[in-house]
């Protein structure tokens, strides 16, 4: 037998011993290192969440994102949404500068010439801006700044700002305003526009880091009047819902109705008092719908009896306001629309055929769908002071005689039950906020 058929027969033997499991030299320095390490965790294996086949569909090339960077990266995102989420909770809300609202504090002045704010609910009210006859409250149409006029030397007035609280109160005009007949908000709340005593429109900016505009001179007319000298309103002037048109009444080589944009361009005529029929010769009170479709406006006659006329704002369909007399004795006037533009409320008298004696109605209010008219809350011997609460639900009166007194009072439009509040004034605002 040769040494190679040794070798053969012996060789399983010898691959048996070699295939034996040894234990290399280095296994427990190996076992000690892997127990002191901490191992990975399963869910960050994507396998554990994305089937393979869907891993190995034409991925391979791909770039690959660290999982680590993808996971920090979601939870930065989905900081930034509950911090945006959290900081938009902090932001106040604010109305639409037309239409309904929501009703604020009811800002008055007292017989001290003190402007005060009152909680209408409660009835607690509190002063927040001091100094003698101040006059021609106005909140903005936001609801966050209130402005008034107080009397400077020389017997001008002066227009201040104050932010709804009283508080950074400025005074905007760099100089006096010769009585004011209209004072009102622009509706972003950046600009306040008044009429001087001589019918020159003008323009001031609210925060008092811009020069006064004359917006007559820019507009290219003479003497106007907006408003019919009380009761103002933003609406008598800037039509909704951009407030990007001025509604007046020119005086400039006869009495009518205009409109203009801002820039001084589109001055156009919407009415004059001689189309409405004889004996009318001036026009006042005109007040946009709070959509800017119609107009309302009131037109004197020679023996100042007035009535009320509605319009489209083109200036076409002038028609009596609907379910109003037509007699001449009869006065209708300081007509203002609800927050809504469903009704129209109006000052009322009837003046006796035999003598001078004037019968005096309470406020009313016409439906214009149906022509409907129903009186709201007392006589007023003298007139008043009055406006629509924001949501359009209530009146504000301020009766100078009996049964006001000088008392605010609060009527329901729909029940006509009065509320006589505490308060004694001799000027009001209701402040707008968001619904």
């Amino acid at each position: 037998m040769t040494a190679f058929d040794q070798f053969e027969r012996r060789l399983p033997a010898l691959l048996d011993d070699l295939a034996v499991t040894r234990m290399p030299d280095y296994a427990d320095v190996l076992l000690a290192r892997t127990a002191a390490t901490r191992q990975r965790p399963g869910w960050t294996f994507l396998e554990r969440w994305i089937p393979m086949s869907a891993l190995t569909r034409r991925l391979a090339a791909a770039p690959q994102v660290p999982l680590r960077l993808a996971v920090v990266f979601a939870i930065l995102v989905a900081a930034a949404i509950v911090g945006a989420i959290v900081a938009g909770s902090f932001t106040p809300h604010r109305p639409a500068p037309f239409g309904p609202a929501a009703n604020g504090q009811i800002a008055y002045v007292d017989g001290t010439g003190r402007v005060l704010v009152g909680d209408p609910v409660t009835g607690q009210s509190k002063v927040v801006v001091n100094g003698g006859d101040n006059n021609r409250l106005a909140f903005s149409p936001d609801g966050s700044r209130l402005a008034f006029t107080r009397p400077a030397p020389g017997g001008a007035l002066d227009l201040l700002v104050a932010d709804a609280d009283g508080s950074h109160l400025i005074t905007i005009t760099p100089s006096a305003i010769a009585a004011p007949a209209f004072i009102a908000w622009a509706p972003r709340g950046d600009q306040i526009v008044a009429v001087d005593v001589t019918g020159t429109l003008l323009s001031f900016d609210a925060s008092r880091k811009a020069a006064p505009t004359n917006l007559s001179e820019k507009l290219g007319i003479g003497s106007i009047q907006i408003g019919s000298g009380h009761d103002d309103q933003t609406a008598h002037v800037f039509r909704p819902p951009t407030g990007d048109e001025l509604l007046f009444v020119s005086h400039s080589g006869g009495t009518r109705l205009q409109a203009a944009r801002l820039d001084g361009t589109g001055v156009r005529t919407l009415l004059v008092p001689a189309s409405l029929g004889p004996g009318y010769v001036t026009l006042t009170g005109a007040q946009w719908s709070p959509d800017g479709s119609r107009v309302v406006v009131m037109a004197e006659s020679l023996d100042t009896t007035s009535h009320l006329f509605v319009l489209d704002a083109d200036g076409g369909n002038v028609l009596p306001l609907r379910g109003l007399s037509s007699d001449p004795r009869d006065d209708q006037a300081h007509p203002l629309w609800s927050p809504n533009g469903t009704q129209i409320g109006f000052q009322h008298w009837y003046r006796h055929a035999t003598d001078a004696g004037v019968d005096v109605n309470p406020i009313e209010v016409v439906d214009l769908a149906t022509g409907q008219i129903h009186e709201i809350g007392p006589t007023l011997l003298n007139g008043a002071t009055w406006a629509w609460s924001p949501d359009g639900l209530s009146i504000l009166e301020l009766p100078a005689d009996p049964p006001g007194d000088g008392h605010l009072l609060i009527v329901n439009v729909a029940t006509g039950v009065v509320t006589r509040t505490s308060w004694i004034m001799s000027d009001l605002n209701w402040q707008r906020t968001a619904r």
